[in-house]
């Protein structure tokens, strides 16, 4: 049930313009169709709930509920899509494009019933409450490109009737509709030019989404090769199953491996996507916490574990498919942490020209990174694609890297430290040295004066003495 805590709705449209405009202030003249969508913002991360009428159904953005509580697209599906034992582990339970060629927002689309799971699990159905309650079922909204206008079922109460438009809608937030009970109809029109709610992926990003869940169905096709070693999947991780030992009635077509050559080429490619991705946070934690070394500052953990997968560092070249869900999922969080970083540039560079001194903490990268990291509930009951043991060791392994790279940088720190009192020990003894002269020299000086003042008198009273004779 909803409650004050839960976040509020904004209406906005998923739409797809043409990317070979000349300008791209203007939606391109042969539009393709809009589709609305009632969003909002969890961790900075919006969530949307398709209401378009012409897809029978509502569908919620699944990969960006996981994105806001900190888990990547790959690690989602792993979580609740990694039973390999079923083969019914496929696309059908979920949407990625609703095979539209233009869909301007690849996700992972779930019905708002296994939406409420999923928030569930994660212990954060009180924020969605709005967003999947089943009061919003009966909602619906079309657009009609030919004559320029959007269709709804639904009003709201909050906008004046003489002030009710497309742009209005846009740029309202609400907490509930009024759905009408008749056949009544409200239409809106559409402007031509862009307007702050149209929303769309660009290539880079839905080329992340259909690359990793293809990667993903790739890897579920493949389990029903090692059904004769279930007993061993129970007990060891799936990257350390020795898949070569299948037979050779049973052995799939050769699949493909991106890293050729030796088994080290492998080792050397996770190297690589690590370090990577530990510059980019290095970088992105350098700009709100002072200067960071990067090189000094890298971490190559030896594991990595992905919902119900652990990947292995030196058993990666042994599979083709492993290793492009581990590129894939790789690129997606180098991806992530490029736009963090671009956002924290553009803060600063708006707080320097604005004449403040710092970046509000709420949009401190490593804020909302530790907050999206810890935001999973471990309380809330998991359903049996869950592992806990498995959220347990990924949240493990995420301390372990942490505190590896803290106990880095605190050596760091005790070393600049020990420099800083071997000088400061090194000035000490030089002014001491100094202190010693100084002394000797003062009582040499007091001594000549006090000579000097002898002999004058004895000259004085010499004088004196042989005058008076």
């Amino acid at each position: 049930m909803a409650n004050k805590s839960s976040l509020p709705l904004q209406f906005q449209l998923l739409y797809h313009w043409d990317s070979n405009a000349h300008s791209h202030t203007s939606v391109s003249g042969q539009r393709t169709c809009m589709y609305p969508v009632f969003q909002c913002q969890l961790n900075a991360v919006p969530i949307y709930r398709l209401i378009d009428f012409h897809l029978k159904g509502h569908y919620i953005s699944a990969g960006q509920l996981w994105r806001a509580c900190g888990l990547t697209l790959m690690e989602g599906l792993f979580l609740f899509y990694s039973n390999t034992s079923s083969a019914t582990t496929t696309s059908v339970d979920y949407h990625i494009d609703f095979n539209q060629s233009h869909f301007p927002f690849c996700d992972v689309w779930v019905t708002c019933e296994r939406a409420s799971v999923m928030a569930h699990h994660f212990g954060v159905e009180t924020q969605l409450a709005y967003l999947l309650s089943n009061e919003l079922d009966m909602v619906y909204s079309s657009d009609h490109p030919l004559r320029n206008e959007l269709i709804h079922n639904w009003k709201l109460e909050s906008i004046p009737n003489s002030a009710y438009s497309s742009q209005a809608l846009l740029a309202t937030s609400f907490d509930h509709v009024h759905v009408f009970s008749d056949k009544r109809k409200i239409r809106t029109q559409i402007s031509h030019s862009r307007l702050p709610g149209m929303v769309m992926k660009d290539p880079l990003e839905n080329g992340l989404v259909h690359w990793q869940v293809d990667a993903h169905e790739h890897y579920i096709q493949q389990g029903g090769y090692v059904k004769s070693h279930a007993s061993l999947q129970e007990t060891l991780p799936i990257s350390t199953i020795a898949m070569p030992h299948w037979k050779d009635t049973c052995k799939p077509k050769e699949e493909p491996c991106l890293c050729h050559g030796s088994p080290s080429t492998a080792i050397h490619v996770w190297d690589i996507f690590q370090g990577l991705l530990c510059d980019l946070q290095t970088l992105c934690k350098e700009i709100s916490s002072g200067p960071i070394t990067l090189k000094e500052s890298r971490v190559f953990p030896e594991t990595m574990t992905v919902g119900s997968l652990v990947f292995n560092r030196l058993h990666l070249g042994e599979q083709g498919h492993l290793q492009v869900m581990y590129l894939s999922m790789m690129t997606e969080q180098l991806q992530k942490h490029i736009h963090i970083l671009a956002e924290t540039l553009q803060q600063k560079k708006e707080v320097s020209l604005s004449g403040h001194d710092s970046i509000p903490k709420s949009n401190d990268p490593k804020d909302q990174e530790d907050q999206q990291s810890y935001f999973i509930s471990t309380s809330s009951p998991l359903s049996s694609t869950v592992d806990r043991q498995m959220l347990l060791h990924d949240r493990m392994d995420f301390l372990e890297q942490t505190l590896h790279s803290m106990r880095c940088r605190l050596q760091k720190k005790v070393e600049c430290i020990l420099a800083e009192q071997q000088n400061l020990e090194q000035k000490v003894g030089t002014l001491e040295l100094l202190r010693v002269k100084s002394k000797n020299s003062r009582q040499k000086e007091r001594f000549w004066v006090l000579f000097f003042i002898l002999f004058v008198s004895l000259g004085l009273w010499v004088h004196s003495k042989s005058t008076h004779e």
